[in-house]
């Protein structure tokens, strides 16, 4: 899951000027998931952790490596941002804050039906719960 901020710029006053700051970009690998139900269910082994937490972070850094080229084909400055076992809406959100950020920019899957109720929309967490405005992109 990846999201994009804006941190905020200087207001302007009767003014085109436009201020450019420097987007965070910002990917979210979530936590192992365990399954325990009743006693009766899969828990994975240390091993299995470990290899899973390897691959996430191997998975991240090749979509930041991804997005860095991009953004230095275009000449834009961004700074990048890997939070590791967390839940992508509150690890977005939690960074918005911390960085001051004056808006959201995310993707929207679009799921539907059963897909959406098993998978859930971290998209709409982040648009339920923002303090600061956000862009939804499909």
């Amino acid at each position: 899951m990846a999201g994009f901020f804006i941190p905020p710029s200087l207001p302007t006053t009767h003014s085109q000027e436009v201020y450019v700051t420097t987007p965070t970009i910002i990917i979210v690998t979530e936590r192992f998931p365990y399954y325990v139900s009743g006693g009766v269910g899969w828990v994975g082994l240390p091993m299995d952790v470990e290899s899973y937490d390897a691959a996430q972070k191997e998975f991240a850094d090749q979509q930041l490596k991804r997005v860095q080229e991009a953004a230095d084909k275009i000449g834009v400055s961004a700074d990048l941002l890997h939070v590791e076992n967390a839940n992508p809406a509150d690890a977005i959100l939690e960074a918005a804050v911390a960085r001051g950020c004056s808006l959201i920019v995310m993707s929207s899957h679009g799921r539907r039906g059963v897909g959406r109720l098993l998978l859930g929309s971290q998209t709409n967490s982040v648009l339920t719960h923002s303090p600061v405005p956000v862009l939804v992109v499909r």
